[in-house]
């Protein structure tokens, strides 16, 4: 290792102890042939606390410790003056106004006015350069000429089971430009960086935790800049086969969408430090995180995918990595080709195809007299039965008479009755409540689902047997007309956000089970 590098720590109020950060983490004693337990830092060092010491506003990096880094009056997140609202900038980076480019500190960030004198942007920090033969978020990974004799820096994103590395990930575009984004940057603050640090335990690592993810918001604030902290363990890495013919890929990656090589790891649990600038609602997410993940990356694009199960969403983040290895080492394939098995691909592929062809030729002459005797023999299709009231009519009923509702002492419903049937072919009659607003078509929909008050009365019956307020909350349900759902989600994000919270008990695939057939 550089002797000029400082180990850290962060501290976490949830980890119970000390928890494991490699928000900067020093890496470049991460080696192939003997694994370095992560290097543990503390949050009190001078790089966290000392907001003075960490941004270079006069962007002299001369004197900075590593990991430093200056403003520059530049930026690609626009927010509106005044507003929470913020938004991307569809151009790429855009500079402060001509007349005014100087970066002022405001509301946990570094502010500088846009030509738009509606909009101002929000500064971005760029690193300090790094020593020699140091690179990555706060220098903490190798570089060329950063590993000792006989040695290299791989710069490989791919995962090893016997290499340790250190990643510095930055969300992918898309991922930013999500819903799921929102979740836990809900105010913008210009790109956080992930830093994942991976430990395999066939590098000599005697711990099972092997995997530590760790999210800094803004490096350009005057408050402690580490969001939160996940570690897994437990973790194997699998590698997807690959047929030389089809390019078909099967196994444990491609069945969690991911990259291959990739890890599945057994467990994680997820930890914040007190002062982090996270909200509530992702605070009560990530203490719920329990279950495993699955990491992968892929060497052509350099994009990385985690997937923790007890989070809602996928981690999308373009990285680069650095691990010193032997230099005579030579790292294995993303695949494990199925070479062997291409002539017998190649064979099944042109049976299959000439037993497809026959059986289409058999179908197809078959099909063509038996299909005009077919129409000929379909009736035209008769109109749907009226709607009538005589319960003689439905073979599904659901009736409610006399029904009272009083509402803040106010007479709401007042002997109120009426029906909704189906009939035998299984087609029933829209019915539509109409009235003016207060009139009380919303407490009679209440009524009718079991949500009633102190005092109402009246009689709900399906198919003539009457159902108490209780069953009926079980077999009714109605949408309400205000907005109780985030307006940027799906209905199917909406669902599994919610079943993320609601469901911790299942795994994420029976969760995904639920949403899919609830849709």
């Amino acid at each position: 290792c550089s002797s000029d590098l400082i180990p850290l720590h962060i501290a976490s109020r949830r980890s119970g102890a000390m928890a494991r950060s490699n928000a900067f983490v020093l890496l470049g004693c991460l080696v192939g042939a003997a694994a370095a337990a992560p290097v543990a830092i503390n949050a009190s060092l001078q790089l966290f606390k000392d907001h003075d010491a960490r941004i270079r506003l006069d962007g002299d990096c001369s004197a900075a410790p590593a990991g430093a880094v200056r403003v520059v009056t530049t930026g690609d997140e626009i927010h509106e003056a005044g507003s929470k609202s913020w938004r991307w900038s569809d151009t790429g980076k855009i500079p402060c106004k001509a007349s005014e480019s100087v970066c002022q500190y405001s509301r946990r960030a570094y502010w500088c006015p846009a030509e738009d004198p509606t909009d101002e942007i929000h500064c971005d920090c760029e690193p300090c350069p790094c020593p020699a033969g140091t690179g990555g978020f706060a220098c903490a990974a190798c570089a060329e000429g950063g590993c000792g004799e006989g040695q290299r820096c791989t710069t490989s994103i791919m995962l090893s089971d016997t290499i340790s590395k250190a990643y510095t990930c930055k969300f992918s575009e898309a991922f930013e430009r999500s819903p799921s984004y929102n979740l836990f940057f809900g105010g913008g603050w210009a790109h956080p960086v992930a830093f994942v640090q991976w430990q395999p335990q066939n590098n000599g690592s005697t711990s099972n935790e092997n995997v530590f993810l760790d999210f800094v918001v803004n490096m350009c604030s005057r408050q402690q800049p580490v969001l939160f902290q996940c570690v897994c363990r437990d973790c194997e890495v699998f590698r997807d086969s690959i047929d030389s013919v089809t390019q078909e890929q099967t196994g444990t990656c491609s069945d969690k969408s991911v990259p291959s090589p990739c890890t599945r790891c057994g467990s994680c649990s997820c930890s914040y430090p007190d002062d982090t600038v996270m909200v509530g609602l992702a605070r009560t997410i990530l203490e719920g995180v329990k279950g495993g993940a699955t990491l992968g990356c892929t060497g052509e694009s350099g994009l990385c995918s985690a997937i923790l199960d007890d989070l809602p969403v996928k981690l999308e983040m373009s990285c680069e990595a650095g691990g010193c290895i032997d230099a005579n080492m030579v790292e294995q394939s993303a695949f494990d080709e199925s070479a062997g098995l291409a002539w017998s691909t190649v064979a099944m592929a042109c049976l299959a195809g000439i037993m497809a062809f026959s059986v289409f030729m058999l179908v197809y002459v078959f099909s063509r007299g038996a299909c005009k005797r077919r129409l000929a023999s379909i009736a035209p299709l008769s109109a749907p039965p009226a709607c009538t009231s005589g319960p003689a009519a439905g073979v599904l009923s659901l009736r409610w008479r006399d029904m009272n509702c009083t509402r803040a002492g106010k007479q709401v419903l007042s002997q109120v009755s009426g029906a909704v049937e189906s009939f035998a072919g299984g087609a029933g009659c829209l019915v539509a409540l109409v009235g003016p607003s207060g009139c009380g078509k919303t407490t009679l929909l209440e009524a009718l689902a079991g949500k009633v008050a102190a005092g109402d009365s009246g009689e709900v019956l399906f198919n003539g047997q009457e159902m108490n307020p209780v069953s009926r909350q079980r077999l009714i349900s109605f949408v309400r007309q205000d907005e109780v759902f985030g307006p940027s989600l799906t209905v199917r994000e909406v669902l599994e956000f919610s079943a993320s919270l609601r469901l911790r008990g299942l795994s994420a695939v029976k969760r995904a089970g639920r949403v899919s057939w609830a849709l």
